[in-house]
């Protein structure tokens, strides 16, 4: 029995070289699964400021509705912003009929404070055309 040992072509460092190629496109493509890793991680991170905003534009709100109708409680009004906002707090400030309405949160790991303000126009008398 003859046997015959065949050999690839080529010498030794071009199959070294195949290696190295697929060393490196595992490499990129670790890099690239690792940004989309990031990309996600900071659109969940966007989404939870959006809702944060979302919120406090409704609290915000509220408070304005309330105050036209003369229906405004500002201890219940501060325990919604609490429950709905992390580290969250509001002020209301009335001068003649423009109310200016402010809502601050800031997020556990961040240290300068978000706020959303809205300044509007109420009247004691809506039905008056001379409100001021």
């Amino acid at each position: 029995m003859h046997m015959t040992i065949q050999t690839l072509p080529g010498s030794g460092a071009e199959r070294g070289s195949v290696l190295l190629e697929a060393l490196f496109s595992i490499l990129i493509f670790s890099i690239g699964i690792l940004g989309m890793i990031g990309l996600q991680a900071r659109m969940v991170q966007e989404s939870i400021h959006a809702q944060y905003r979302t919120d406090a534009s409704f609290l915000a709100g509220q408070a304005v509705s309330q105050s036209m109708v003369g229906a405004f409680a500002a201890t219940q009004w501060q325990a919604e912003i609490a429950a709905a906002l992390p580290n969250g707090t509001g002020t209301t400030t009335l001068a003649g009929s423009q109310l200016t309405v402010a809502v601050f949160w800031r997020m556990p790991q961040e240290t300068a404070p978000h706020n959303f303000t809205v300044v509007a126009r109420v009247c004691a008398n809506p039905a008056s055309t001379n409100c001021t």
